[in-house]
């Protein structure tokens, strides 16, 4: 139900109007024009038909409100058991499109707020399109759109837009709800703080934040000169900010691309590197395998050559082998391995009567005389030996030598 019609306030902008309950309710406003379909129209129906409370979260009524002098921008003070807060409310001269702007200052301790946004176009008829668009949430209905700006986390319930906010002593939370065609995309937000300093103040209705009051000095204002010099310095105060933002923004966006170019250089620099380095890699990689395939084809052909050599010695054994088997065939005596002949050892046995070139004697500790074969490695002993030529066992009655160092081993005795 809505309050009685002495609890509201006025707000306007020359071309429409609001009316806001003692509880911080706009529970009115007709946009774009007074004779256009309301938009929030609670106040003669429900909240159901629209409206925008914004308030102290327990539903307090206003401890105090009042218009700024020479104007109407309204201040509405709660005053609750945590603290105090003031809801400043006003509609700014238009350039363009119409806003209505609300803004929570704290004055003490810290306050619980809620906000509950019902937005019904064509007097409460119409439940609008709700959705967020650049941070922004926008309700679009029929002809007409709505969207409201604010920094507060705004959440959908109920077909209704809502959040719950504290305020602290020295806060400032701004909410701007601006009207646009629907058919168009939505106006960028206004610096809520700003409109309330330049304020919604009823001067000349062609006198707007863009133009040049010097420009009108013909025209009675209707502001003192004195509130006129400190809405001229809000204004100018306002307009120093955006370009000192500008300026930090212009700074910040320079540092940006400056190590933007570091970063380019940088990078530019490490790829040459991992350039270079890859081609060393790749000429050290090259050399390595044309040595490696030297050395292998060298190893080939020595292991051939051994290969082949190995060869030759089998082909060799096999042939003493097959001569030793036909001497056993044909019953000649054979000199068995282990076999002892005097004072010598000669290498792995052979047929008799052959004849064996030894090298020079090597005196063994029981004082035999060790004989190797040029072809095997293995000791044996024959039980007689005829030496010739100078012997280090002194057998100088024997044959004359047959060269230095050269002996005949006679096989012709058997074991």
């Amino acid at each position: 139900m809505s309050s009685p019609l002495e609890d509201y306030a006025l707000l306007g902008d020359t071309e429409s109007a609001a009316l806001v309950s003692a509880h911080g309710s706009i529970d009115w406003l007709c946009l774009p024009r007074f004779d256009s379909p309301a938009c929030f129209a609670a106040l003669l129906g429900t909240p159901e038909h629209g409206r925008w409370l914004l308030g102290p979260a327990d539903g307090r009524r206003c401890s105090r409100r009042d218009y700024r002098s020479g104007g109407l921008v309204l201040e509405t003070r709660f005053e609750t058991a945590s603290g105090a807060v003031t809801v400043i409310d006003c509609m700014p001269p238009r350039d363009g499109l119409p806003d209505v702007v609300r803004v929570v200052r704290g004055e003490a301790g810290r306050v619980d707020m809620r906000t509950e946004l019902v937005i019904r176009f064509d007097y409460g008829s119409t439940v609008p399109w709700v959705r967020r668009i650049d941070e922004r949430t926008c309700a679009v209905g029929g002809p007409d759109g709505l969207c409201v700006a604010t920094p507060v986390e705004l959440r959908g319930e109920d077909l209704r837009t809502v959040a719950e906010f504290t305020v602290a002593e020295g806060e400032e939370i701004p909410f701007v709800l601006s009207w646009y065609p629907s058919h168009e995309p939505p106006p960028r937000p206004i610096d809520a703080l700003a409109a309330v300093a330049a304020g919604a103040r009823v001067l000349e209705k062609h006198v707007t934040l863009r133009h040049d009051f010097s420009a009108f000095r013909d025209h009675q204002l209707s502001a003192e000169p004195a509130e006129l010099a400190e809405l001229v310095r809000r204004a100018q105060q306002a307009e120093g900010a955006n370009a000192n933002s500008a300026a930090a923004i212009k700074a910040a966006e320079d540092k940006v691309s400056e190590a933007e170019g570091r970063s380019e250089a940088i990078r530019k620099e490490l790829a040459d590197k991992l350039e270079a380095a890859q081609k060393e890699l790749a000429s050290k990689l090259d050399a390595t395998q044309k040595d490696l395939s030297t050395k292998l084809e060298t190893a080939q052909r020595e292991l051939a050559a051994e290969r082949k050599s190995s060869l030759a010695l089998v082909d060799r054994k096999t042939q003493l082998e097959r001569e030793l088997a036909d001497a056993r065939a044909e019953g000649r005596r054979v000199v068995d391995e282990g076999a002892v002949v005097d004072r010598l050892e000669v290498v792995r046995g052979v047929e008799e009567d052959d004849e064996l070139a030894v090298r020079p004697a090597i005196l063994a500790p029981d004082d035999r005389q060790r004989a190797v074969h040029p072809l095997f490695d293995r000791v044996v002993h024959v039980r007689s030996v005829v030496v010739v030529g100078p012997h280090p066992l002194g057998l100088a009655d024997r044959p004359q030598p047959v060269g230095p160092g050269l002996a005949w081993l006679d096989l012709a005795v058997g074991p």
